[in-house]
């Protein structure tokens, strides 16, 4: 999933922008900024159930229950399936990609962050992904003149 201008708020440039202006005000007094590219990205694999290992452990369950056949039985197979792919789901790590490129002073600059998650994706996760992106972005202009 990507996250344009019309997803982000405030839109990307003017996050940028404040961003910058915040932490290096001085270092930009008469150098002109671009911004070429800043994306937002999660990546969410899915979780799969294995519907042969599902059917195996159910009728295992099943056969170790007493009583557990008829329509409780099938009442039961029928809540877990949702139940097994929530875990599953809850197990698999997402990740999250910020990346920002563009030009300070007609020098290029490129940086990109990511980090990875369990469980579903907050707003709270992509918010502070890109805080740390915007962080990273101001600590290389400021050490190196540019970001790589």
């Amino acid at each position: 999933m990507f996250y344009g201008d019309d997803n982000l708020s405030p839109p990307a440039p003017e996050l940028m922008k404040t961003w910058l202006y915040k932490s290096m005000s001085s270092e930009l007094a008469g150098k002109g900024v671009t911004l070429r590219l800043f994306t937002v990205s999660v990546f969410d694999p899915g979780a799969t159930v294995d519907p042969d290992r599902f059917e195996a452990a159910n009728k295992t369950a099943r056969l170790s229950v007493p009583n557990a056949s008829g329509l409780q039985g099938a009442a039961g197979a029928a809540l877990a399936a949702p139940i097994v792919y929530g875990i599953e789901s809850a197990k698999i790590q997402k990740s999250i990609w910020v990346r920002i490129e563009g030009e300070l002073d007609q020098k290029p600059f490129s940086v990109i962050h990511s980090e990875h998650v369990r469980g579903r994706v907050t707003e709270r996760n992509v918010r502070n992904t890109i805080i740390r992106g915007l962080d990273k972005l101001v600590a290389s202009l400021k050490g190196e003149g540019t970001a790589q």
